[in-house]
């Protein structure tokens, strides 16, 4: 009697598979993207002059600092030939049915920050609507320039000084954050010859063979 091995593969388990071992990779090149950002050297603080853009102020949602739940405020800052979304920092909430007042900031005004480039989520579904219309899951920078009739800054500005910031966000060290998107990459990938190796396995079939 002779051991055959022969592979059996079932198209939909396969198909399941794949799609499973394509998004952790994907996943996993977005983390490693992510972690090369922070290779590079901080920049210098930048000064913009111009107006904000109150009526358009909107809130960023799931942010939190020293414990607090709230929301990042994006205001578009109009300059004399462009528009900024300036982030002025964080604004907490003791309820998410109740919108925080935010205090407009007007007249002409010079404020100090950094500029950074918005990383937007993985998300399953980007057509949903909140409730609260000034509440946004993600930085939609396209609809946002429809909306003003002007095309948007694709970097955010982070605002540190001047009239209108608000509570910062903590800083992290890029060394910390470059490290931990490399592992958030790596455990992707891990998942992903996991899944080949399961995928192998489950479709190897043992026959016997009468010599």
């Amino acid at each position: 009697m002779l051991r055959k091995i022969k592979f059996d593969i079932h198209p939909l388990y396969s198909l399941v598979m794949l799609l499973g071992m394509t998004l952790c990779i994907v996943l996993g090149v977005w983390q490693y993207q992510k972690s090369l950002r922070y290779v590079e050297p901080p920049q210098a603080p930048s000064i913009i002059k111009g107006h904000f853009l109150n009526e358009h102020t909107f809130l960023l949602d799931n942010k939190s600092v020293n414990g607090k739940v709230g929301y990042a405020v994006i205001t578009p800052f109009q300059t004399y030939d462009r528009i900024f979304l300036v982030n002025r920092g964080f604004v907490a909430y003791k309820s998410r049915n109740v919108v925080p007042e935010i205090p407009p900031v007007l007249g002409h005004q010079t404020i100090v920050g950094t500029k950074s480039f918005y990383e937007l989520p993985v998300l399953l579904n980007q057509s949903l609507q909140d409730p609260i219309k000034e509440r946004v899951q993600f930085i939609d920078t396209k609809s946002l320039s429809k909306k003003l009739n002007s095309d948007i800054r694709p970097e955010t500005f982070d605002q540190q000084y001047g009239a209108g910031v608000l509570t910062s966000f903590p800083k992290t060290e890029p060394y910390i954050n470059e490290h931990r998107h490399l592992g958030y990459a790596i455990q992707w990938w891990i998942l992903a010859i996991i899944a080949v190796v399961i995928w192998s396995i489950s479709s190897v079939k043992r026959e016997l063979i009468e010599c």
